[in-house]
Parts: C-alpha cells; structure tokens; sequence
C-alpha cells in the first residue's frame, strides 16, 4: 500500500500581502475517496527576521511545512499494510532551487525516512523568484542576537532558554524560534513569555518568533482521522530555526534543547524497537537530516548541548544557580511536557479541577514521568499539577490492570527497570545507528537516567510498586 500525494502552489498575486500563496496537498483514501489539504502557513514572522524568499534555506521552509503536513494526513493504521509504516511518495514539492534538490532529494529521503519510521520518496518542483514585500512591522539587528534556541514550551526549552540567557554577553540576545499548530501548544509558550515579561532577569535578553503551520482545513473521509504521532514536526522546527538563523550568521548554530534520555527514547519493549519509538531529535536523526542539508549548502549546525544529559540533571545543573533556581521554580509549572493532554477525561482529576486548576499534564505518559522525576530533583514534584498521580491512582488508573491503556506506559517502565542491564542497553542502541564512537557515552547516560527513576520510585511509591521496579 502507498500514498501518494501531489502538491499544489499558487503563488499570491498581491506582493503587498502577508500570504505567501496559498498550498494544497491532493491524494486519496484507501477507497479512492479525494483528500484535499489546504495549509495554513504563517510565513510573514519569519520572512520579517529573514527576508529570504531565494536561497536553500528558503526551500527547506518549504519542505519542512509541506513534509509536516502530509503527515499529518495520512493516518497510519489507513495508509500502511503493517498499522505503521507508510510508503509516501510525496510530488511536486515547490522550491526556487529544484535542480539543486532534485539532485539530492535522496538524502531528504533517507532522513525523512528514519525520522518518521515511513518510505518517503519526494520530488521537487521550480517555481519562479518570488516578490513578497509586505510592510515591516517588527525591525530586527541581526547583530543583536549571539544564538538562535528553538522553543516548544516544554520543560526542556525552557531550560535551554534560561541557561542561554544567564551566559549571554552584554548587550546580547538568545533568539526563540517557536512552532505551534494547534492551540494548546500556543497558550503554553504565551503563558512562559508573559511571565517572562514581568522578570527583570529576562529584560533586554530575547526576542521570540511564533509561526503557526498546520492545516487550514482538510476535505477527505470522515473516518480517518489525523494521525497525531507528529514525528515529522522536529524537521520543520529545525527549518524554521535555520532559516532565521542564517540571516544572523551562514555558519549560527540553531540550539536543539532536549534531554538525551528522550532523544535517545530507548525502548521499553520489544513492540516499540526501531521506528516505533520517536526519533525526533535522536542523534542519527539529527546526523541524517543536517547531512541532507549540506548536500544543498547549509552549513549551520543543529547542536543539542544536553544529549548526555537526563531531564533530572538538566533541572539539578540550572538550578545550581539560586537566581536560576528561583525562575524555575516559577516557569516550571507554566510549561508542559505531555505527550497526552488531550485525553484528560480518563484522568483520576475531574473536568472541573482539571480546569479550574489549569492542569497540562496526564501524569502517565513517559514525558510526564521523566518530568516528575526531574522536577523531584530539585525539590517541585506536586501530585496536584498531574491530572492523574501514578502512586495513588483512584478511578481510571490501576497499576495492577495490565488490559489499561492509562497503565501501560508506567508498567512497561517498571518491567524495563527491573531487567536493564548494560549489554542489552548497548545492543539496543547499537540496532539503532548510533555512532559507536559516542556509544559508551550514551550507554552510561541510560544507565544514569534509569537509576534516578529507581531512586525516585524508591523514596514516593508504595511497597507494590517497588517490587515491581525491583528495588524492594
């Protein structure tokens, strides 16, 4: 089974407008019933940073929103033989450098592929020099800014962008560059930058691009919903950090702030080896796609300064600071890191709490654990900001229920813990790809990381739960 999935491009024919042109992907469901997307793609915050609407950079935008769409559309369990990977031929990819991208579209190919655990196979097509000229309205020194940081709203840019700001040199600024699609994304980055906007610490210190890229509205079969594992959404992010980053230096580095624990995203259990676990900031992923871009003449790095490092130990390292301790203490709860919030009616909290109290986070996902942990390294794990505390689980959640979805995360967790050892860590990561070089490294940070969730669970859970994590 394969999808295939034709883009259309019409160019704005008001030079003056804000609106790029206006892009439409067009494919077909498994019954042969029309699949018509058309994209919302919030260029002009960019282009005002930029002003690029010719080079390389320019091109990988382009890619990165479409690429990110067509996922989005094509759900797994309709478009693949096995319920996960699909074969995607993706046509027609509009670029002002077709040539150049046509002769290297197979490194976009391999990296996409890897990066989604899917078969991409992506063509380019030439469009004309674009006259876009829309009136400035936020005028930028490009001078200013010593590095670009992406920034998702989770607990882990957040620390990024804390530690970028304290080490700036005067006059200095960190730039974040923020995605967002659907609103709660957006409400989670606004609530952080309004706080920061009251804190002396953070004056004069950043300057924040936000670009919504999604979908405007999307006509196809009702009964196949969106598929929402978005494992295609870092490449964008790092389209878009890259293409403000250029225009600062050919050569600034874009500042990718994710702990190494979920970068490298071990896997827990047989059924999620290979491409089942995410692979969006994983090292070979990141190695694969900024290949691809040199292929086409871009150079600026993509560096994650935390890979060896825990979410717990990017806290307990920030918060050596006080004055950084401090601002923590009072962002933290602002960000979210779930990887389920939207499944909050399965939560032990009920709707009203959960809404009067503004609770993001599930408190069973892998993310939200990771977080716990992290937050407990520092003294701020609080049951009460989690719609459900995994140790004192009342209505929906049953650790001893093996059949609930809301159990599966933290059982496969605890029956993980119980056997990890360090040669089958290794082969793991060797299945992977990674770089044998920097495999030790890697090796020792999952030990690492894994030990700080036994030693958690030590101290908070009860006797039934530690058995099961084998610590008692």
């Amino acid at each position: 089974m394969g999808a295939r999935v034709n883009v259309r491009f019409e160019l704005s024919n008001n030079s003056n407008s804000k609106e790029l042109g206006k892009f439409i992907l067009l494919s077909s469901d498994i019954d042969g019933n029309p699949i018509e997307a058309a994209l919302n793609f919030d260029f002009y915050p960019l282009w005002e940073f930029s002003q690029d609407t010719s080079s390389a950079y320019f091109d990988v935008l382009l890619l990165g929103q479409i690429v990110y769409s067509t996922d989005r559309i094509l759900n797994r369990l309709a478009f693949s033989d096995d319920g996960w990977c699909r074969n995607i031929e993706l046509n027609d990819v509009p670029v002002v450098n077709a040539d150049l991208f046509n002769l290297h579209r197979q490194e976009f190919n391999t990296a996409l592929s890897y990066l989604t655990g899917d078969n991409w196979t992506v063509s380019f097509s030439q469009i004309p020099q674009i006259e876009y000229s829309p009136e400035i309205e936020h005028h930028y020194n490009e001078d200013e800014y010593e590095c670009v940081s992406l920034f998702s709203g989770g607990l882990d840019s957040l620390i990024g962008f804390i530690d970028k700001a304290s080490d700036l040199h005067a006059g200095k600024k960190v730039l974040l560059v923020s995605h967002y699609d659907m609103g709660k994304e957006s409400m989670d980055q606004e609530r952080i930058f309004h706080s920061c906007a009251a804190n002396e610490f953070f004056n004069g210190k950043y300057t924040s691009i936000k670009a919504k890229i999604g979908m405007n509205n999307c006509i196809k079969e009702r009964k196949v919903k969106y598929e929402n594992t978005f494992r295609s959404r870092s490449f964008l992010f790092f389209a878009m950090g890259l293409y403000c980053a250029q225009s600062i230096s050919e050569t600034q580095k874009v500042i990718v702030p994710e702990n190494g624990t979920i970068s490298i995203n071990i896997p827990l259990c047989k059924s999620r080896r290979s491409s089942c676990s995410t692979r969006t900031t994983n090292p070979v992923s990141m190695k694969l796609i900024m290949r691809a871009l040199e292929s086409v003449g871009i150079r600026n790095p993509l560096v994650n300064p935390y890979r060896f490092k825990s979410k717990a130990d990017m806290m307990i390292d920030c918060a050596q600071d006080e004055n950084k301790k401090h601002i923590l203490e009072v962002l933290s709860p602002l960000s979210c890191s779930c990887a389920k919030r939207s499944h909050n009616r399965w939560w032990d909290k009920d709707g009203a709490y959960i809404h009067e109290n503004q609770i993001h986070h599930c408190g069973m996902c892998m993310p939200c654990i990771y977080r716990r942990v992290a937050m407990h390294a520092i003294g701020l794990d609080n049951p009460a900001e989690l719609g459900t505390d995994i140790f004192h689980g009342t209505r929906y959640f049953d650790i001893n229920n093996l059949q609930r979805k809301t159990s599966l995360d933290i059982n496969m967790l605890l029956r993980f813990i119980r056997k990890i050892n360090r040669p089958a860590v290794e082969n793991e990561l060797l299945a992977e790809g990674i770089d044998e070089n920097e495999l030790d490294r890697y090796v020792d940070l999952v030990m690492h990381s894994y030990q700080q969730i036994k030693d958690w669970i030590s101290l908070k859970a009860d006797d039934n739960i530690k058995r099961k994590a084998g610590v008692l």
